[in-house]
């Protein structure tokens, strides 16, 4: 879906809104290039604007040109008030004299005879203004001039909704107008900024690994088991009680573990099994032993765990699951598996290779030759009877399942006689062809019936059913 921002059409909206709700926006405030990119804030702040029913601020008079006097507290001492409006023109803040009225520095004191006529004649000035201006809205089929200028002044979501309406036409979106208003004001968000020194980056990286939690689950006999290089793993350890710390089967200590309070913390290396040995590290707390830290160098790995000192809950033994081990413990069963597979392959291409050279000696010996290689006399069919009797007159005729091999005597040096199709070979077409030695002629099928027939002489060759 296309999504439109229009720089230009937002700032002319922008403008058209200050323009419309000055107490809302200023250009100070607001510089132009600004003002497209909170176009939704402004229309927000204008709908509050024109809900108000706050004054003007040039109409209302500035708080600091009122003067003050100090009014005789009932609970004794004094009270500073400003001066009402029917006061001020009574008791005018500078010099002004004459018959009835009063000099009253600005901030100085009424004199206590006055306060009475101040504050009753600032009543009287209220009451008469309260009263002009519900006279003035109680006239009949006359509105006051605020609220003529109010509903003459363009609402702001209607600007909008113009402009949505123009890049509707204009095809620049198909969006429904409150999500083009979303796409058009949303700020992009700000990437985050990655911290620029070392030190600062030291610090974000501890602090996000003392943030994370490994799953820990429940092992074999109140064991804790968690995952090893997850997290960083807490033994829980309470005073008076031994808690210990359980390493993989056949992982050596290269060097004495170190705890960061070694006076409050008791960390003794045990010895468990053996053919492989299971290391366990003893741990006892003292009573006011603070929270603190263990580091175990191994063979194979190097723990970093955290010891609290917790008479409530406790620890018995802290395990662990090592990912690197199993995945090298499945490593060598798959190495180990196909190192069997290809034994037994082996083993087996060597059988053949024996049994071949075993079968290539038998059929050197006793072999029958043939297109395909010398075969023994027990893959031949040799179901063949011979009848007539010509110089030609085969020796032995046998087929090999596909082929039929007709050998003449090797010391006939005649014409080779023709092979004509008998009655139950029918119409089907016979191929043959000579050998290299010229003795042995080949139908490229096994044959029921055929002639053998050179000039008058003729040999008949019948294959034997079962």
């Amino acid at each position: 879906m296309k999504r439109s921002r229009p720089r230009n059409s937002r700032l002319a909206a922008a403008l058209a809104l200050a323009v419309a709700f000055p107490g809302t926006v200023s250009a100070q405030e607001a510089p132009p290039e600004d003002i497209g990119t909170d176009l939704l804030g402004i229309a927000r702040n204008a709908e509050s604007a024109a809900a108000s029913t706050t004054p003007d601020p040039e109409d209302r008079p500035a708080e600091d040109e009122r003067p003050f006097v100090a009014v005789p507290h009932e609970l004794g001492g004094t009270e500073i008030l400003p001066l009402p409006a029917g006061a001020i023109a009574t008791y005018p803040d500078a010099g002004a004299t004459g018959p009835g009225t009063q000099s009253v520095p600005h901030g100085g004191t009424l004199p206590g005879s006055t306060v009475a006529e101040a504050a009753s004649s600032g009543a009287d000035a209220l009451a008469a203004t309260a009263g002009a201006a519900s006279g003035a809205a109680a006239e009949p089929g006359e509105m006051p001039e605020s609220e003529v200028a109010e509903a003459e002044r363009p609402k702001p979501l209607e600007l909008l909704k113009g402009l949505w309406r123009e890049a509707v036409a204009s095809g620049d979106t198909s969006e429904g107008f409150e999500a083009w208003v979303s796409a058009a004001l949303a700020p992009e968000p700000e990437a985050p900024t990655r911290p620029e020194s070392q030190a600062a980056r030291t610090r974000e990286a501890a602090v996000a690994l003392a943030r994370r939690t490994g799953p820990v689950t429940l092992g074999h006999a109140g064991r804790v088991v968690t995952t090893y290089g997850e997290s960083i793993p807490v033994a829980h350890c309470s005073p008076l009680k031994v808690c210990y710390i359980e390493l993989e089967a056949g992982e050596q200590l290269t060097d004495t573990p170190s705890v960061g309070d070694a006076v409050r913390w008791q960390v003794v290396p045990k010895i468990q099994g053996w053919d492989p040995e299971t290391v366990l590290l003893e741990i006892k707390p003292a009573d006011d032993a603070p929270d603190t830290n263990l580091v175990i160098p191994t063979d194979r790995r190097l723990y970093s765990i955290s010891l609290v000192n917790d008479p409530e809950y406790h620890t018995p033994i802290l395990s662990f699951r090592w990912p690197d081990s199993e995945a090298r413990a499945a490593a060598e069963r798959i190495a180990s598996r196909r190192a069997e597979e290809l034994a037994v392959e082996e083993a087996g291409e060597a059988e053949a290779a024996i049994r071949a050279e075993l079968t290539a000696a038998e059929l050197a010996h006793s072999g029958v030759p043939t297109e395909s290689g010398p075969q023994t006399a027990e893959l031949l069919d040799f179901r063949f009877q011979v009848s007539g009797e010509a110089p030609f007159r085969p020796v032995r005729v046998f087929a090999d399942g596909s082929r039929t091999y007709i050998d003449l005597h090797p010391r006939y040096r005649g014409p080779l006689p023709a092979i004509v199709a008998g009655r139950a070979e029918g119409n089907a077409a016979l191929n043959t062809r000579v050998s290299a030695s010229g003795s042995r002629l080949v139908a490229d099928r096994v044959i029921s019936d055929v002639w053998l027939q050179s000039g008058k002489q003729r040999v008949r060759i019948r294959r034997i059913a079962n």
